[in-house]
């Protein structure tokens, strides 16, 4: 994922103030992995004073990295996943022991959310913020939000949450997240109603 590096460099250019904590979610840990590759490269070019932490978030369904690197272990394990969180189930090792390392290296720390939390926060960014994330995309901010309330973060600190992937890409979600939302509907009718009335 050596091209994923260029999101650091990214993050790094709009910066107002260099970043403390970078918030990734993971699977596999590939992602993560790069982003604090891209970082550390961005230290030697000398286009950031220091690296932020990277922090890596998981569902709790599917720990193969985050409670090994918050236990303070240094290996990931095969699990069996029961996490929903589609794009987030990956039960193998694959680039967990490497994330443990680099995070132990910048600072970072793992955290676990669990699904319904995720969800929720997939819920309030498209309410609150107008940002129409798929769950693992919510994953990251979920993370920050858990970190924020066990009173970890340094409420001054400069925090950057990755949120990727629509929401388009896991109907049921969307369906789920709307569910209770009031919609109201318009016959045709009465919109061309209102439209001549405003032509009018």
């Amino acid at each position: 994922m050596s091209g994923v590096h260029s999101l650091a460099h990214e993050l790094a250019a709009q910066a107002e103030q260099p970043w403390d904590h970078v918030f990734v979610m993971s699977g596999g840990g590939g992602l993560l992995l790069a982003v604090a590759r891209g970082f550390e490269q961005a230290l030697s070019a000398g286009t950031i004073p220091r690296l932020p932490r990277t922090d890596c978030v998981q569902p709790a369904g599917n720990d193969t990295i985050a409670g090994a690197l918050r236990a303070g272990r240094d290996q990931s394990v095969a699990v069996n996943c029961t996490s929903k969180i589609s794009g987030l189930q990956v039960p193998n090792v694959v680039d967990g022991n490497e994330v443990i390392a680099i995070c132990r290296k910048n600072g970072g720390t793992g955290h676990l959310v669990d699904d319904e939390f995720i969800w929720e926060t997939q819920k309030r960014l498209a309410r609150e913020e107008a940002i129409f994330a798929e769950p693992a995309g919510a994953t990251a901010v979920a993370g920050c939000l858990r970190a924020a309330q066990r009173g970890e973060l340094d409420p001054n600190a400069s925090i950057c949450c990755l949120v990727s992937g629509s929401a388009f890409k896991d109907p049921p979600s969307v369906e789920a997240m709307t569910q209770d939302a009031d919609c109201p509907l318009i016959e045709l009718a009465d919109l061309q109603r209102r439209v001549e009335d405003a032509a009018a």
